[in-house]
């Protein structure tokens, strides 16, 4: 009897989980692609010449401060799907999909960098706008611009 209860209790865990999505059900139609063929087709996606409110289709940021404190962001805007996460051991917060989105979007909007700032005014920038504490162990950012270029700011203090 047990053991049904328990098979029973994972069986429900995993569909729960199952539910949960990173993807954004609707990504701002703006927002650089990343495209499979030409790594990204802005001409087709911003018919308007709209431009883009950000420079990069792939974003990911991890800043550690210590044992299982650290402020993480994943975003990835590929062309089958926009897809955020953040986790916040900081503040004790995790977001997924549009909660997520919502949450970095006017972060995003107001970061100025491109692949050719100096990585110590990028890092400056991404504690700035993050409202993140300097005083970090470990910064790390994996960023994809919208031409392709892939560059990667790694700092341990």
């Amino acid at each position: 009897m047990t053991y049904i209860k328990i098979v029973t209790i994972l069986l429900i865990i995993t569909i729960a989980q199952g539910c949960t999505s990173d993807q954004v059900n609707e990504p701002p139609p703006e927002a650089p692609v990343e495209n499979e063929d030409t790594n990204l087709n802005n001409e087709s996606k911003n018919e308007n010449n709209v431009n883009p409110p950000y420079h990069f289709t792939n974003f990911d940021l991890e800043v550690d401060y210590g044992v299982n404190e650290s402020y993480e962001v994943s975003y990835e805007n590929e062309a089958d799907g926009m897809e955020v996460d953040i986790e916040d051991r900081l503040n004790g917060q995790s977001l997924n999909g549009d909660a997520a989105f919502k949450q970095v979007e006017s972060k995003f909007k107001e970061l100025s960098f491109d692949q050719d700032t100096p990585d110590q005014e990028v890092i400056s920038e991404i504690l700035n706008v993050f409202e993140l504490d300097e005083n970090y162990s470990k910064f790390e950012l994996e960023v994809k611009f919208e031409d392709g270029t892939e560059k990667k700011y790694d700092q341990t203090k």
